[in-house]
C-alpha cells in the first residue's frame, strides 16, 4: 500500500526553563493513495520535556580611576542574549575608596532566569593623584607632556595612556628617547609602562 507518515512539531507554551513542561503536538499526518484506508485517531498527547538554562559568558575588563575621582561604568564582554531578552543592571567592585586594586563583580548584572551566567572578573585600580615623573622597576626613565605628545627617556617598550576615566587614548611603542606623537587634550593621565609601573602625569 501506498501510504507516508508525516512527522508533526512539538512545542512549549513558553520558552521558559522548567522540568516537565507540557509539548502540545501537532503535524502528525498520513498520506499516499492508501491513505485513505486509515484513520489517524489524534496528535500525540501527554508528553512532557525539560527546558534547561542557556550557558553564557560575562568578561569583565580591567578599567581604572585616579583618586578622588567618581567610578566609571565598569565595561564587559558577554555572549549574546537569545531573541528580544535583555540585560539588566551592571556590574560593581569590592568596597574601597583608597590607592590600590579591587576585584570587579557581577554586581546586580542579569540576564534573567533562562541562562547560566560565568563571570570572569577582573581588576579595578585606584591611581594616587601624584603628578611626577615615571619610574619603571629596575630602570630609570621619565616621561613629561610636550605639545606634539611625550617626551619619553630610559623607558623601553608598550607605554599605554589612559584618561581619568579609565579608557586608553593612547597605546605607545617606545623604542628610543624621545617625543612620541598623540592628541590630548589638557588634565591628568595615567601612564602604565610594558613593564607594570603605574604613576600619574600631567601636560
Amino acid at each position: 500500500e501506498d501510504v507516508s507518515f508525516t512527522e508533526g512539531t512539538g512545542t512549549f507554551a513558553n520558552a521558559n526553563v522548567g522540568t516537565d513542561k507540557t509539548v502540545t503536538a501537532k503535524g502528525y499526518a498520513i498520506s499516499g493513495t492508501s491513505a485513505t484506508n486509515y484513520v489517524l485517531a489524534a496528535q500525540p498527547s501527554g508528553l512532557k520535556a525539560d527546558i534547561t538554562t542557556y550557558p553564557i559568558t560575562v568578561t569583565a575588563r580591567d578599567t581604572s580611576k585616579v583618586y578622588g575621582a567618581s567610578d566609571p561604568v565598569f565595561p564587559y564582554s558577554a555572549t549574546a542574549l537569545l531573541g528580544k531578552d535583555k540585560w539588566s543592571g551592571a556590574l560593581s567592585r569590592k568596597t574601597g575608596t583608597q590607592v590600590g586594586t579591587y576585584d570587579i563583580l557581577i554586581g546586580t548584572l542579569d540576564a534573567g532566569d533562562n541562562y547560566e551566567v560565568t563571570f570572569n572578573g577582573a581588576v579595578f585600580e585606584i591611581f594616587s593623584t601624584t603628578v611626577n615623573t615615571l619610574p619603571v622597576l629596575a630602570q630609570s626613565g621619565s616621561v613629561r607632556f610636550v605639545p606634539e605628545g611625550l617626551m619619553v627617556q630610559g623607558i623601553r617598550g608598550r607605554l599605554d595612556v589612559f584618561n581619568l576615566n579609565g579608557t586608553r587614548v593612547a597605546t605607545l611603542n617606545v623604542t628610543t628617547d624621545g617625543v612620541y606623537a598623540f592628541i590630548h587634550n589638557p588634565g591628568i593621565y595615567v601612564l602604565k609602562s610594558a613593564q607594570g609601573s603605574w604613576k600619574v602625569v600631567q601636560k
